[in-house]
C-alpha cells in the first residue's frame, strides 16, 4: 500500500501541474487577445498604449479586425460524405480533431487512394492550414501536421489570404474568447451544436501586426509543450502504477523482505 500510495502522490501532483499551466494559458489568452504585446515584449496597458473601439470592444491602437470572409480562404467540405473503407488515406472527422491538434487515434476511418482526388476536389491540404470543427463537436480547431490526409464533411480549413496572418496564431486566435463568444451566440441546433458556414464568414477577427502574432503564437505554444510533455509524463507514470498493481497484488513480486 505504500508503494502504490507513493506513486499515486506522484500522479497526483503531475495533475496539479497540468492544471496550473492550463490556468497560466487561460490567463495568457485573456491577456493576449484583449492587450496583446508591446514593441518591448510586454502585454499593453491602458496607461501606457492608445486603445480603439471595434466591433469586439477595446483593442490596441496597432491592430485590425475584419471579417472571416475578407481576411481568410475558406473551404467548407460540407455535402456528401466520401465512402469508407478500411485502409487507405486517413479520414479526418470532427472527432480527430481535439485540443487543438488532430488526434489520429480517437477516430479510424479512410478512403480509398484511387478515390482521394475526387474527394479533395474542392482542395487539398497543407501543412499549416487551419481545420475548424463545424459541429459534433463545433469549434474544435487544429493545424493540419501532415498533407497526405481527407477532410470530412464537418470539417472547414482557412488559411490567410494574403500571408498577413500567420496560420499558427490563426489557432490561438480561434481558441479565444471574442472569437468563442461569436460562434457560440450564434450557432444553431437543440441536440447537437453546430454553426452555419454564412454566419461563419461573417465572424470578426481581431488581427495584430504579423511580428506581434507570432509572439503571441510562441508564448502559447510554449505553454502547449509544457502541458503536452507533463502529458507524457504522467501516462508513463500510470503504466507503472498499472505495472507495480500487477506484480504487488498478484504476489509475483512480495515485499515481506522490507518488513523489517
Amino acid at each position: 500500500a505504500e508503494i502504490l500510495r507513493s506513486i499515486d502522490k506522484v500522479i497526483e501532483k503531475s495533475d496539479k501541474l497540468i492544471e496550473k499551466h492550463k490556468r497560466i494559458k487561460q490567463g495568457l489568452m485573456q491577456d493576449l487577445f484583449r492587450y496583446g504585446i508591446d514593441e518591448k515584449g510586454q502585454v499593453r496597458s491602458d496607461k501606457t498604449h492608445k486603445f480603439q473601439d471595434s466591433q469586439l470592444g477595446r483593442i490596441p491602437k496597432e491592430w485590425d479586425y475584419n471579417s472571416v470572409e475578407k481576411l481568410l480562404n475558406i473551404i467548407d467540405y460540407r455535402g456528401k460524405s466520401p465512402n469508407k473503407v478500411t485502409d487507405g488515406i486517413f479520414l479526418v472527422t470532427s472527432r480527430n480533431i481535439k485540443d487543438g491538434r488532430i488526434n489520429y487515434t480517437l477516430s479510424q476511418e479512410f478512403v480509398r487512394v484511387s478515390e482521394y482526388n475526387k474527394v479533395m476536389s474542392r482542395g487539398k491540404p497543407k501543412i499549416g492550414d487551419l481545420l475548424f470543427t463545424t459541429e459534433a463537436p463545433m469549434g474544435e480547431v487544429a493545424n493540419v501536421d501532415n498533407e497526405r490526409i481527407a477532410l470530412a464533411q464537418r470539417v472547414i480549413k482557412f488559411n490567410s489570404k494574403d500571408n498577413g496572418i500567420d496560420n499558427y496564431f490563426l489557432k490561438y486566435l480561434f481558441m479565444s474568447s471574442p472569437f468563442r463568444k461569436q460562434i457560440f451566440s450564434d450557432s444553431t441546433g437543440s441536440t447537437v451544436t453546430g454553426i452555419k458556414g454564412s454566419r461563419l464568414k461573417k465572424v470578426v477577427l481581431l488581427i495584430p501586426k504579423i511580428g506581434e502574432q507570432q509572439k503571441i503564437k510562441d508564448i502559447l505554444l510554449s505553454q502547449d509543450l509544457t502541458i503536452e510533455k507533463e502529458g507524457v509524463y504522467k501516462k508513463k507514470l500510470l503504466s507503472i502504477k498499472q505495472g507495480l498493481m500487477n506484480d504487488l497484488l498478484s504476489g509475483k513480486v512480495r515485499v515481506n523482505h522490507l518488513l523489517n
